[in-house]
């Protein structure tokens, strides 16, 4: 990509780096582009194999011990966490297990990082810290999370900020990736698959989000870990957009017919789990400072057809 050049470049790739959560949907389309900059890759998984890239450690990351052995055992220069449980619905149900993935497993990192004063950490985060009451998110605005996932999120942050020195971290904010996976089925693959099998889409009009494509996304990170910039940064598309706004861009760029599209309120969504109204992120930072920027939602969908998802 062109971050690293000459001695700065074999440097870099000589450092040892930990992939957590590679098998995840972020993580399919980062592994690729972290193997090509790093010689020592060592990537996690648990139930879904990543991708045969790097070396991989079989490993159950709510199982707090066994991780604190998998680190002091590899020792990595450089950490980058994915790992999470993501499902909102689930974390309301499943509290503890998202407890210990979300915060437990990034105590854990952070105190590594005390104990090494060279390593540097990478970790995900969520436009879900936020209650969406206003939208257009900056990344110093005032977090307050409506649901349990958004509040591991926040936590995990939280850790970080408070045990690990400012020059060595990175949070970086994401918010409703998409792509193509073997076993998680994004928003746009959902809208596809309906209207390929000609049914009826409900999508909610009043919720809004900054979906990014995940492919983008890794080009980010990987920027944000080669030039090891630190603080809060929001990478998400650039675009405000509701999911119903969603459905008819990918109607129109896959040429299936709008009308299956209707439109429903969040009220009318049997979640177990509240959802910000507007949990948009501003990206002005990252737009700025990138030289792989954040992009719009309508880029995003084209670059996402030449995957050609089904």
């Amino acid at each position: 990509m062109g971050i690293l050049k000459g001695n700065s470049r074999s440097l870099e790739a000589r450092s040892k780096v930990l992939l957590t959560g590679a098998s995840g949907l972020i993580g399919r389309y980062l592994t690729p582009v972290l193997h090509n900059t790093y010689e020592n890759l060592f990537v996690t998984e648990h139930e879904l194999s990543p991708t045969n890239l790097g070396k991989t450690i079989r490993i159950d990351l709510t199982k707090l011990g066994d991780v604190r052995i998998m680190i002091d055992d590899i020792q990595p220069d450089i950490i980058v966490n994915l790992a999470a449980k993501t499902d909102v619905d689930g974390c309301e149900t499943e509290r503890h297990n998202a407890m210990l993935l979300n915060k437990g497993l990034v105590t854990v990192l952070s105190e590594y990082l005390v104990s090494n004063q060279s390593a540097y950490l990478l970790h995900m985060s969520t436009d879900y810290v936020f209650d969406g009451q206003a939208g257009n998110y900056q990344e110093l605005d005032s977090e307050n999370p409506v649901n349990w996932y958004g509040k591991t999120k926040l936590e995990a942050e939280g850790e970080i900020i408070s045990k690990v020195e400012p020059s060595r971290w990175c949070i970086a904010r994401t918010s409703t990736p998409f792509g193509t996976h073997p076993r998680k089925i994004s928003f746009p693959v959902f809208v596809l698959r309906k209207l390929k099998s000609g049914e009826l889409i409900n999508a909610v009009s009043d919720q809004f989000t900054s979906p990014t494509y995940a492919n983008n996304l890794a080009k980010m990170l990987h920027e944000i870990v080669c030039r090891r910039i630190v603080g809060k940064i929001h990478v998400a598309s650039k675009s405000r957009i509701s999911r119903y706004e969603q459905a008819i861009k990918i109607a129109g760029v896959f040429g299936f017919d709008k009308k299956l599209i209707h439109k429903k309120q969040m009220r009318d969504i049997k979640w177990k789990a509240t959802r910000p109204l507007d949990s948009s992120l501003n990206v002005d930072k990252a737009t700025k400072i990138l030289n792989f920027g954040p992009k719009i939602f309508d880029q995003e969908l084209v670059e996402f057809s030449n995957e050609r998802p089904s």
